[in-house]
């Protein structure tokens, strides 16, 4: 039978929290404030590199949703995230053909022609969709669930560059390679 000062005030005589209805027995103190487990939120992708996802999209408006997608695909990888490391796969090798494609008639175009600018149009084009259907899922994903290690830049930014040469290169011999051949 209890105390009916036990009972009135729901302290326990005898110490023990689990002498109380409502007590909790995960908690060792029984006056301590509830605990949250904040845990899933923060630990979620602790001890997984990752590349800003952010920073990665950014850095697509200067080196193409190319560099975007393939850095996300990476990201989904070390995430687990095969469906959407594939998906982001795809749309690295999209936009590289349709790039190609685009900057090869940019190149063959007269200046300051609709042919001339269509590789800027397509450019942002290309860019807006990929954002849109799968750089954002990632971005938000990553801005959602906290912490994670981040990785340098040196390697991704080098190998950019590097493409962007070959590109400049690839569009010169095109260039090249229609003057050549065209007669005045």
């Amino acid at each position: 039978m209890r105390n009916s000062r036990q009972v009135l005030f729901f302290l326990p005589l005898s110490g023990h929290s689990d002498d109380l209805p409502f007590a909790e027995t995960s908690n060792p103190n029984p006056y301590s404030a509830p605990q949250s487990d904040l845990s899933s939120k923060t630990d979620a992708f602790a001890g997984v590199p990752l590349w800003n996802p952010n920073a990665a999209a950014c850095w697509s408006l200067l080196f193409t949703p190319v560099f975007g997608a393939i850095l996300h695909m990476k990201n989904w990888e070390a995430l687990g995230r095969p469906e959407k490391a594939r998906e982001s796969k795809n749309w690295a090798i999209m936009a590289g053909v349709v790039l190609l494609v685009v900057t090869a008639f940019s190149a063959m175009a007269a200046p300051g022609s609709l042919g001339d600018r269509m590789g800027n149009i397509v450019g942002i084009a290309l860019l807006a969709a990929w954002y849109m259907s799968s750089g954002r899922q990632q971005v938000q994903l990553v801005k959602e669930s906290g912490d994670y290690i981040k990785r340098g830049w040196g390697k991704p930014l080098l190998f950019a560059v590097l493409a962007t040469v070959a590109l400049i290169l690839f569009v010169g011999v095109v260039a090249f390679s229609m003057e050549s051949g065209s007669t005045y």
